[in-house]
């Protein structure tokens, strides 16, 4: 009896892993379901579900939807975790609605299932046009049209159960199992009991030391990913006699739209460490503000080609609002224009090619920077951060909207956006550029470098997500948070450059090692440990 103890611990692990799996994955009820809808008129949208006995009536979920002119976030709480359909009824007097991108997401807004898992199937009474990109109008050709969400009941277990956890827990809890069933075989017996060692509990007993220690080293890894820089000592200012030169470029977009630029290199012509596209966040003088300006010199003069460019419609570029036919916002455009200028330049491609993207121009850095094989590093300098959330909200993106007309003020005088560029498309801009698009990719490993950086005064919820996107990006993946800095690094954006010295150089210290870093053999083997590890012991 005593030599099948091992075998009754095994199978007291595999019980309590599955049970703690299963508990984390389903226990808490955090699951939401969330659709885009745009609509016309007065519209009452009902959420029902079906976990395995019908529609239950007693759990349905109204929202009273007043008109808007732009796409509407619609988020439901989903009672039960475990559900076989879901179906939403909408009610109005046009009895019509443009619905899209339903996805199941947690209590972070992160996605559980994404979009393209999801289908949107005619259920009663309605006919359903497609769009392309998940959008359908749903036309309603009764009293009670309903829509089925449909998400098969594989996908949504598979999405929530961490099956590298769930392996990792047998091995972890092996021990305690084994040692806890001695104890209680020895209770009320005056004789010392000897089980025998087989090469069984021998071989599970190792594996659990190496797997106790493979979790303290995911736990230091998983860690370690975010420094956070208290920049306390007092630093000397960047300014100083120059050793670059700072020429002026004419660029243009695939359209034609001209596009103005400003090429900082050292005045050393053996000093070259690589190249650098410096896209600027969205203020009026865009790459001409005191901030892009101080990083370029800094920069450039520590060996590194830097060009910084105007998006159309800031600093010295063309107006793309200022013609009556309708033309697009097309940044990743821009940025491809300027990296092609880079890479035709003499040396350019041959040694490290880094995009830094600050606030606004972090959305075309990580999307241009992903599938341009020849970018060896992006880095994401307080992107913009809940954009699903924000540019659903009506005060919001009224804000941003007044913004952006602001900038339009500022450089080129003109009071309002021609009558082509509504704010539907300004909102939908945006919310196609939303970084939580990208974050599948980055989820997976085998993606190029990445890095992200913010500052300790910004918005606390928007320090919260970044900190919990960068906790589902696979390595190589580092973020950086400046304690002592605001968005703007210090730098006031409109002024003349003065600024704090040792948060900007503190600043320049780590772009410049980032985009220095060479990748090598030991490197690569290092990422692919943490992400396996990551696999095994998914620390949060």
């Amino acid at each position: 009896m005593l030599r099948k103890i091992p075998i009754f611990c095994i199978l007291l692990s595999i019980f309590f892993s599955s049970a703690l799996v299963l508990f984390d994955a389903f226990a808490r009820n955090d699951q939401f379901i969330q659709c885009q809808v745009l609509y016309h008129d007065n519209t009452v949208f009902s959420l029902y579900t079906d976990s395995g006995n019908g529609y239950n009536d007693r759990e349905v979920v109204h929202v009273n939807a007043r008109p808007m002119p732009f796409w509407r976030n619609l988020k439901f709480r989903i009672k039960n975790v475990v559900f076989q359909g879901l179906r939403l009824d909408f009610s109005s007097q046009e009895n019509f609605i443009h619905i899209k991108q339903c996805n199941i997401q947690d209590k972070e807004g992160f996605s559980i299932v994404p979009y393209q898992n999801v289908s949107i199937k005619p259920l009663h009474q309605v006919q359903l046009v497609p769009k392309g990109m998940g959008e359908y109008v749903a036309v309603g050709q009764g009293e009670d049209p309903q829509i089925l969400v449909d998400i098969p009941w594989k996908t949504l277990f598979f999405k929530r159960i961490p099956f590298g956890f769930w392996f990792s827990c047998i091995f972890l809890l092996y021990p305690l199992c084994f040692f806890g069933l001695y104890a209680l075989l020895g209770m009320g017996s005056n004789k010392k009991i000897r089980i025998e060692k087989t090469k069984l509990h021998r071989l599970f007993m190792g594996s659990s030391l190496v797997f106790w220690l493979l979790a303290g080293l995911a736990y230091w890894s998983a860690s370690s990913r975010h420094h956070v820089l208290p920049t306390l000592e007092k630093g000397e200012e960047l300014l100083g006699v120059p050793s670059f030169t700072a020429q002026e470029i004419n660029l243009c977009r695939p359209d034609g739209l001209a596009i103005h630029g400003r090429l900082y290199q050292s005045e050393s012509s053996k000093l070259h460490r690589g190249d650098i596209l410096l896209l600027h966040g969205s203020y009026a003088k865009g790459q001409l503000s005191p901030l892009y300006s101080l990083m370029a010199e800094s920069l450039a003069r520590r060996g590194f080609r830097v060009l910084t460019i105007d998006f159309a419609g800031y600093g010295l570029s063309a107006d793309p609002f200022a013609s009556s036919t309708p033309l697009s916002s097309d940044r990743e455009g821009e940025t491809e224009t300027a990296l092609a200028f880079l890479k035709a330049l003499p040396g350019g491609g041959q040694k490290n090619l880094c995009i830094i993207g600050h606030s606004l121009g972090a959305n075309s850095t990580l999307r241009v920077g992903l599938r341009d094989k020849e970018v060896s590093a992006l880095v994401l300098i307080g992107p913009p951060r809940r954009v699903g959330e924000r540019y659903y909200s009506v005060p919001d993106l009224n804000f941003f909207w007044g913004y952006v007309m602001g900038v339009g003020r500022l450089q080129y005088g003109r009071e309002h956006f021609p009558a082509w560029y509504t704010q539907k498309m300004f909102q939908e801009e945006f919310l196609d550029q939303d970084m939580v698009h990208a974050l599948p990719d980055l989820a997976r490993a085998g993606h190029k470098p990445i890095y992200f950086m913010d500052g300790g005064r910004e918005a606390e919820e928007d320090l919260v997500f970044l900190r919990r996107y960068v906790q589902r990006v696979s390595a190589p993946c580092a973020y950086v948070t400046m304690l002592a800095a605001d968005h703007e690094f210090n730098v006031p954006i409109l002024e003349h450059p003065r600024y704090v010295p040792n948060v900007l150089q503190d600043t320049i210290e780590v772009l410049d090692g980032w985009c220095s870093q060479r990748e090598t053999w030991a490197r690569r083997m290092w990422y692919a440990v943490q992400n396996v590890l990551r696999l095994l012991f998914p620390f949060r």
